[in-house]
């Protein structure tokens, strides 16, 4: 597993405008932000980003659900090449890296494709959030 440096953004950003359709609102300055924190992991295309929590808190302010403190929240997850096995291997170090910590995110209701990678990846549905007041329905996940 390797964490991203700042000269991994262009490659980064490339892979979220091949899917910007999941993607709309990557901005390169958030993710220098948390590559310069440690929060990006970059490898054989595959790019996570994620937070590890330093209390307990909402995840969102549009959820009931709750993270606890030194959990993690996995923001997102996306392969430069879908279906080719890359993904499966980054999350496993992921996990692999927080060792026993609860891991939460949140994905679109409409990304069949995720949701199927994740509870395929034992992630189970713990309810749902949304965004853009409302106009975006997604929903939690938690390992």
């Amino acid at each position: 597993m390797n964490f991203a440096t700042p000269e991994d953004i262009k490659a980064i950003m490339g892979i979220f405008k091949k899917h910007h359709k999941i993607f709309p609102h990557i901005r390169s300055d958030k993710i220098l932000l948390m590559i310069e924190k440690g929060n990006v992991i970059f490898d054989k295309g595959v790019v996570i980003t994620f937070i590890k929590y330093k209390r307990t808190g909402k995840l969102g302010v549009l959820t009931d659900v709750i993270c606890n403190k030194d959990s993690y929240q996995l923001h997102l997850i996306a392969s430069e090449t879908p279906g080719n096995g890359n993904a499966q291997v980054a999350l496993n170090g992921f996990l692999t890296y927080i060792g026993d910590s609860c891991v939460t995110l949140s994905v679109r209701k409409d990304n069949e494709r995720a949701i199927k990678f994740y509870e395929k990846n034992r992630f189970k549905y713990i309810g749902n959030i949304d965004w853009k007041r409302g106009e975006v329905k997604g929903a939690a996940y938690r390992r």
